[in-house]
């Protein structure tokens, strides 16, 4: 569990006689709805190749020769920066599904190509298989959202249906383009370096899709917000990879999209962007995320992964469709301080003010008071008063509960 927010869920794991099978419950602490329910024995051990995070970043290499995409075929550097890992899959008879607790591979878009089922548990492909594609978003997808439902103890899961993540690996029309659904799939195009084979083009669309989740249904793109959570959480996912070699003096340690852009495709984004907000907006959402994505790596890099992960979902739980970032940095403060992190609250304000944002535990406003008037604040509120008009005396009321009640 994380602090009294709303996202704290239990894993409950049941080996039972009456009904047989191996069950797994994942339980939302407050409600009670059960998210999870399924029988672990359906499902099996299988192995695949991936990028972990991608090819650039293992290898601490740029854009070029045998590392270039070159129209989806490999060559001898790819196939050198593949990682085999352990798959958990369903399986119905002989057949292996790309299907699980997490993530599920459909076909719901041009250029069809499959749902990349197969009867063998080896998924160990390279990328000029079209089925490597599926395997390594599973893989990312799978593998993020069991660490932050399971290991930060969150709950975040499409509210559209109740299976893994629905996604196409081979979409958008074959187009250099990948887009998350309303409703709740993700899907992803195969333009210059496929977007499947970038995990920070995996990632970015989960988590518009995190950001949808946990507000259900009313992501912001006011000032870009949910594009700068978006590259937030691809950097946050990509840097926190063991295979990724860069450090903070290379130029690519910040780039976002580091396999599929940065080179001839595109010009991918970073996180080390100068802007800063309000006066650096430029009116362009992809622009503008930067600023916000950028500021929550700094927090990032103070206080580490697992907090500013978790801030960050919590925060965002208590935004709606009409949230700007300087309300959604207010909002990640206050899950720090709701989550008890007291130690670490004057760096988050530091940092948030570093970037603009003018953020606090305690709001101040000023309240101006004629001689016919009260004034009510609420509780952690400061102000300053301008008394105008008449001989008084003035009251100073306070709702210390915000329930209309006057307490002092």
């Amino acid at each position: 569990q994380k602090g009294a927010s709303f996202l704290s869920s239990y894993k409950i794991e049941l080996n039972s006689n009456e009904n047989l099978g191996n069950w797994l419950f994942i339980i939302d602490a407050q409600s009670g709805e059960i998210h999870i329910a399924k029988d672990t024995n359906a499902y099996q051990n299988a192995t695949g190749n991936v990028f972990d995070p991608d090819p650039l970043s293992t290898s601490g290499s740029a854009y070029g020769g045998g590392l270039k995409d070159n129209n989806d075929s490999t060559t001898s550097q790819l196939n050198a920066q593949l990682f085999q890992k352990d798959l958990t899959l369903e399986r119905s008879g002989s057949t292996y599904f790309l299907k699980g607790d997490w993530a599920e591979s459909i076909d719901d878009e041009a250029p069809n190509d499959g749902i990349f089922s197969q009867n063998s548990s080896n998924f160990n492909y390279n990328r000029a298989d079209d089925s490597f594609e599926s395997v390594n978003v599973y893989y990312h997808i799978d593998k993020y959202l069991t660490y932050l439902n399971n290991d930060l103890g969150l709950s975040v899961r499409p509210f559209q249906y109740s299976t893994g993540v629905k996604f196409d690996a081979h979409g958008d029309n074959g187009a250099d383009n990948s887009h998350y659904a309303s409703d709740g799939t993700l899907s992803y195009g195969e333009g210059c370096v496929d977007d499947a084979e970038d995990v920070d083009v995996i990632i970015h669309e989960l988590g518009h899709g995190i950001h949808d989740w946990i507000t259900h249904g009313s992501l912001s793109q006011v000032d870009g917000l949910s594009e700068g959570t978006g590259d937030y959480f691809a950097q946050s996912y990509n840097r926190g990879q063991t295979n990724q070699v860069w450090n903070s003096n290379d130029p690519a340690y910040h780039y976002v999209y580091s396999w599929d852009g940065h080179n001839e495709c595109w010009g991918g984004r970073t996180t080390n962007y100068g802007a800063v907000y309000p006066t650096g907006l430029a009116g362009q959402i992809h622009t503008d995320g930067q600023i916000w994505a950028t500021c929550l790596m700094k927090v990032w890099d103070q206080i580490g992964q697992e907090k500013t992960d978790t801030i960050v979902v919590e925060g965002l739980a208590m935004t709606n469709s009409s949230t700007n970032q300087q309300q959604a940095a207010q909002a990640v403060l206050q899950a720090a301080k709701d989550l008890g992190y007291n130690q670490d609250l004057n760096t988050i304000q530091t940092t948030f003010n570093a970037c603009g944002y003018q953020v606090a535990l305690e709001a101040a406003f000023d309240v101006t008071l004629n001689n016919t008037g009260n004034a009510t604040v609420n509780e952690n509120q400061t102000f300053n008063s301008t008394i105008s008009g008449g001989t008084g005396p003035y009251t100073y009321a306070w709702d210390i509960n915000n329930d209309g009640a006057i307490d002092g």
